[in-house]
């Protein structure tokens, strides 16, 4: 569904993605959390089908678009803090994995990237993430919040960690692997 709404927002069908945002928010913090081996699932945004866990990262990504697109401040002001919430929830999830010695250091744990995966395919999952950190923190610069810094240094350095998790599953040939560590 997220790729189907993002070009809408470029034709200016701005009430229909802005419903399904709502509707989107109120999976934040429900019964329809992510699934994976998570420190919390606080700030997190599921979703209806099989709880992916990229899913409070493309929420990011097309509410930040959505601002972008159609300039509307009352949505900015109400879903802001949710936005918060759903970016410290990524924050704090690539912090807990940041462990001397761990294959999944500062990239998100094991955890459901598609509806027949869990462990696997992370590069949809922290691609997405990143992709909402990164675009929620270009957010809090054009606003000047306070938090953006925090925001800002937490996305660049998950950027440099997952580059690292990726050359360390990229072969010279161009394959990589579907999996981090020895499983």
């Amino acid at each position: 569904a997220m790729e189907s709404l993002r070009p809408m927002l470029r034709l200016g069908f701005y009430d229909a993605v802005k419903g399904a945002l709502e509707f989107i928010f109120t999976l934040q913090d429900s019964i329809y959390a992510p699934d994976g081996n998570f420190s919390s699932l606080e700030g997190c945004i599921g979703n209806s089908a099989l709880r992916w866990a990229c899913s409070t990262g493309a929420a990011l990504v097309l509410a930040v678009e959505y601002i972008h697109y159609s300039g509307d401040r009352d949505f900015l002001a109400k879903y802001l803090p949710q936005m918060l919430a759903a970016g410290r929830w990524i924050i704090n999830e690539i912090r807990a994995t940041r462990i001397p010695g761990s294959p999944y250091y500062g990239v998100m744990p094991e955890c459901r990237a598609t509806d027949g995966d869990f462990g696997r395919l992370y590069v949809f999952t922290d691609s997405w993430l990143l992709a909402g950190l990164k675009k929620l923190s270009k957010l809090l610069k054009a606003e000047k919040h306070p938090d953006f810094q925090e925001f800002d240094n937490e996305a660049q350095a998950y950027q440099k960690d997952f580059d690292a998790v990726m050359d360390s599953v990229s072969h010279p040939n161009g394959y990589i692997e579907s999996s981090i560590g020895d499983d």
